[in-house]
C-alpha cells in the first residue's frame, strides 16, 4: 500500500473538519469577550447598565460552554477514529505476514506499538494538535481585541507571549530523543513482563521468581528514568516560560495602572487589558508546549507508519491457487543458517486423492517438511510445486484456502469452544457436533453446562491436553480442503480415538498427508504410500511391513 501519513486521515473527514473549525472559531472569539464584559461592568454609569452587561456576560459564558463542548466532542471523534484506523491497519499488516517474518519480528515491539505508542500518538500528537487549533483561535481574536483597547500595551504583551515560543526550539532534539528513548524502554518492559508471565511455571518449578523479579524491577526503573528525563526537559521548558510570562504580565499591569493615573484609559479598560493579556500569554504557552509535544512525537509516528506499510504476504506472492491436484518436491533442501540440514535432497510426488503417511522419530525433519508444503518456510533450495507452480510464487492466502494444516502445537484461544473450532466462520452447531463426534468429543462437550459456548479458561485449566488437541484438529477437519496436512495430531490420543480420526481422514476426498511417529499403527495398511524420514532423508517403506504399495 502507498505510504500512509498519520495526519492524512483527518483531511479525509472534510465535513467534520469544517464543522470543527467553525465551532472552534466561535470559541476563540467569545472566550476573550469576557474581558470586555468586565470593562463594561466596571465603567457602567448606572445599575441597569451593569445588570444588562451581566446578562450579556452570562450569555457569552453559555455560548462558550456549548461551543467548546461541541468542539471537543467533534475532535475526540476524529481522534478516536484515527487511532482506531491506525491500530486496525497495524493489525492487518501483522496478520498479513508470512510465518517466517512473524517468527523473526519482535512481538513485544508490535504490542508496544499497538498500546503504548498508540497512546503517545493520541496524547502527544492529536490532543496537541487540537490544543494548537483551539488556543490559536483564541490568540488571534485576542490580539485584534487588544489593538482595540490600547496598541501600546500590545508591545509588552507580545514580548511576554514570544518568550515561551522560543524555548521549545532550543530543546527540540532533546525532547524527541527522550520521547523515543521512553518508547524503547516501554517496549523492553513489555517484552520482559510478557516473558515472565508466559514462563511463570518454569520460574515456579525452579524457584527463580526472585531473580526475574529483580531483573523486571531494573527494566521498570530504566523505563521510569527515561520517562522522567522526558518530563524533566518538558517541565523545565514550561516552568521557564511561565516565569518569563508572569514577569512580563506584571509589567503590563504596572503600565496599565500608570495609564490610568494619567487618565489615558479607564479602570475598566485597564482590567479588561490585564484580563485579555491572559488570552495572549496563556495560549502562547499552550502553543509552545504542544508544538514541543508534536515535534517529540515524530519518531513515534514514524514507528507506527513503518508498521502500517510493512510488507505482507500479499505484496510478494502474486499467483492465486484455485485447486490442488498434485504436489511435487524436487531435490528440496532446507536448513536454518549453519545448522545441519533438516531436509536433505527430498523428492516425492502426491497425486489427487492419494493418502500418504510419513513416519519417523522426533527431530528427523517431518514437521519441517510439513511446514515447507504449507508455505511456512521459504528459504529452501529445489522446487516445491502445487500443480505446476512453485509455492514461493503462490499467494499464501489462497494456498491456505485449499491446503489445511494442523499440528499438535496448534494455539487455543481464550474463547468459546465453538469459536475455537469455527474461528468466527459461519458453521452450524450440527456441523460442529458432527466433527466433534469424529474426534471423540461430542459427548463430552454436550455434557458441559454451556456446551459449545463454554469459554476455554484463559490459562486452559478447564480442559485436558487431549481435549484441546482434538479441538484444534476439529478446527481443520470441519473445513473442506483439496489437501490436508496432519502433523502428529494424534500423538497424545487413545488408540480408539486415533482409529476414528484416521478412518475419517482416509475417507476424505483429496490429498491427505499424515505425519506421525507411530510406526506400527494399525491404520498404516490403509495408506496408498508410506515414507520413512531419517535425518532429513525420505525413504520408501517395504510393502510387506505395512501391506501397502511400494514407493
Amino acid at each position: 500500500m502507498p505510504k500512509m501519513q498519520i495526519q492524512s486521515y483527518f483531511w479525509q473527514k472534510k465535513w467534520s473538519w469544517a464543522l470543527l473549525i467553525v465551532v472552534t472559531l466561535i470559541v476563540g472569539f467569545v472566550a476573550p469577550m469576557k474581558s470586555f464584559i468586565l470593562q463594561w461592568m466596571i465603567d457602567a454609569q448606572t445599575k441597569s447598565e451593569a445588570i444588562q452587561f451581566l446578562i450579556i456576560g452570562i450569555l457569552i459564558i453559555a455560548v462558550t460552554f456549548i461551543s467548546e463542548s461541541a468542539s471537543r466532542n467533534i475532535f475526540s471523534k476524529l481522534q478516536c477514529g484515527a487511532v482506531e484506523k491506525f491500530r486496525n491497519q497495524c493489525m492487518k499488516t501483522i496478520l498479513g505476514r508470512d510465518i517466517e517474518t512473524y517468527k523473526t519480528t519482535s512481538k513485544s515491539s508490535d504490542l508496544s506499538i499497538l498500546t503504548n505508542d498508540m497512546k503517545m500518538l493520541s496524547d502527544d500528537f492529536y490532543t496537541a494538535l487540537y490544543q494548537i487549533l483551539l488556543y490559536g483561535a483564541m490568540l488571534i481574536f485576542a490580539l485584534f481585541m487588544y489593538i482595540y483597547i490600547n496598541p501600546a500595551l500590545l508591545i509588552f504583551v507580545a514580548i511576554a507571549a514570544i518568550a515561551p515560543l522560543i524555548l521549545p526550539r532550543v530543546l527540540d532534539n532533546k525532547l524527541k530523543n527522550n520521547r523515543l528513548s521512553f518508547s524503547q524502554r516501554s517496549e523492553e518492559y513489555v517484552k520482559n513482563s510478557t516473558e515472565i508471565l508466559n514462563g511463570f511455571e518454569v520460574l515456579y518449578d525452579f524457584q527463580a521468581q526472585n531473580g526475574f523479579r529483580i531483573e523486571n524491577n531494573r527494566v521498570s526503573k530504566e523505563c521510569a528514568k527515561s520517562e522522567f528525563s522526558f518530563f524533566r526537559v518538558m517541565n523545565y521548558s514550561i516552568t521557564l516560560s511561565s516565569l518569563l510570562s508572569n514577569l512580563l504580565f506584571y509589567i503590563v499591569l504596572l503600565i496599565g495602572m500608570l495609564l490610568v493615573f494619567d487618565d489615558k484609559i479607564s479602570i475598566g479598560y485597564m482590567v479588561a487589558a490585564t484580563n485579555l493579556s491572559n488570552f495572549i500569554i496563556a495560549p502562547c504557552q499552550v502553543l509552545s508546549q504542544n508544538y514541543a509535544r508534536i515535534k517529540a512525537s515524530k519518531k513515534i509516528r514514524e514507528k507506527i507508519e513503518n508498521l502500517m506499510i510493512g510488507k505482507s504476504v500479499e505484496d510478494e506472492r502474486k499467483e492465486p491457487l484455485t485447486y490442488v491436484k498434485k504436489v511435487e518436491m524436487e531435490n528440496v533442501n532446507f536448513q536454518y543458517e549453519e545448522n545441519q540440514k533438516l531436509i536433505d535432497n527430498v523428492n516425492f510426488r502426491v497425486s489427487a486423492n492419494e493418502k500418504i503417511a510419513i513416519i519417523g522419530q522426533s527431530g528427523c525433519g517431518k514437521s519441517t517438511l510439513a511446514k515447507l508444503l504449507y508455505g511456512y518456510l521459504n528459504h529452501y533450495t529445489g522446487m516445491i510445486k502445487f500443480n505446476e507452480t512453485d509455492v514461493k510464487n503462490i499467494d499464501i492466502q489462497t494456498l491456505h484456502q485449499y491446503v489445511g494444516y494442523s499440528s499438535q502445537s496448534s494455539y487455543i484461544f481464550h474463547d468459546t469452544i465453538k469459536n475455537n473450532i469455527c474461528l468466527y466462520t459461519d458453521f452450524s452447531d450440527d456441523e460442529v457436533y458432527r466433527i466433534l463426534n469424529v474426534v471423540g468429543l461430542s459427548e463430552e462437550i454436550s455434557l458441559l453446562e454451556n456446551g459449545l459456548e463454554t469459554i476455554i479458561d484463559e490459562n486452559i485449566k478447564n480442559l485436558s491436553g487431549g481435549q484441546l488437541q482434538r479441538i484444534a484438529l476439529a478446527r481443520v477437519l470441519i473445513r473442506k480442503f483439496d489437501m490436508l496436512i496432519l502433523d502428529e495430531v494424534t500423538s497424545s490420543l487413545d488408540p480408539e480415538t486415533t482409529e476414528s480420526i484416521m478412518k475419517y481422514v482416509l475417507g476424505l476426498k483429496g490429498i491427505v498427508l499424515v505425519i506421525t511417529h507411530d510406526v506400527f499403527g494399525r491404520y498404516m495398511m490403509n495408506f496408498d504410500k508410506v515414507y520413512e524420514m531419517v535425518k532429513g532423508k525420505l525413504k520408501g517403506k517395504k510393502d510387506e511391513q505395512f501391506n501397502v504399495k511400494r514407493v
